[in-house]
């Protein structure tokens, strides 16, 4: 059994139990309170997310088409600024990764940047802005203000366009999140997206796991890509944590 199971299991048997006391002469015996179950401010953690922005190094595992891949690199998301999108103000982060990819012995650099937009008061992604990668646009969500272990479902949707003039319609995104013990003041919180073509077809899913404690302090864990074809089975996943 891994040790942090252990540790929670111990954790929740003190949290149930409590002392009774009395004098010599007689004996009486508190009631125990209950066990409390561990929450984490998610709300708090996305504006924290947004304020300081976020620094992992990562290594790369998995495959490409049955050939192993591995590598590392890092990931970086500046502190958000304030900037307009449509007419509206939004903090944008500037999230940028680099890094090197190996496959068949072959070593390759990669680069790659993309604009995050969030609204300023609930801090819910509003867009995301890949360049010529893709451009998708989210419709209005707000987080759970807080979450515990077991807490799951649906949390937003988006459309994806080619770029960001919204011409061109490649498909959809749904977003649900998902939330699992990991200590005695930390959770894990698993954010899974799903896209979807035009003809609603999966093609792809990015399963990121983050820590968040009992502060609101928040760290990458790490991230699954799965890309998905035609026959609908999975052709490539890869691991970054």
């Amino acid at each position: 059994m891994p040790k942090r199971f252990l540790f929670l299991f111990a954790f929740s048997f003190l949290l149930g139990s409590c002392g009774g006391g009395g004098d010599d002469g007689g004996s009486s015996e508190a009631a125990s309170p209950p066990a409390q179950t561990l929450t984490v401010p998610l709300t708090t953690a996305m504006a924290a997310l947004a304020a300081n922005g976020i620094t992992a190094n990562f290594s790369i595992s998995g495959s490409v088409e049955n050939k192993p891949v591995s590598g590392s690199g890092t990931l970086n998301a500046a502190p958000a600024d304030s900037a307009t999108l449509n007419s509206a103000v939004v903090l944008k982060t500037t999230e940028t990764v680099t890094g090197t990819v190996i496959t068949n012995g072959n070593s390759e650099p990669f680069s790659g940047a993309r604009f995050i937009f969030r609204n300023s008061a609930t801090f819910a992604v509003v867009a995301i802005d890949q360049g010529a990668d893709g451009y998708a646009a989210f419709a209005d969500y707000t987080f759970p203000a807080t979450v515990k272990a077991g807490d799951s479902g649906p949390l937003a949707t988006a459309t994806i366009f080619s770029d960001n003039t919204q011409a061109a319609k490649l498909g959809s995104l749904t977003q649900s999140f998902s939330v699992a013990p990991d200590s005695g003041t930390t959770l894990l919180v698993t954010f899974l997206n799903t896209e979807f073509d035009n003809n609603n077809a999966r093609v792809g899913e990015e399963e990121t796991t983050f820590r968040i404690d009992t502060s609101g302090n928040i760290s990458f864990v790490s991230s699954k890509f799965t890309f998905f074809g035609a026959n609908g089975q999975p052709v490539s996943t890869l691991i970054f944590q």
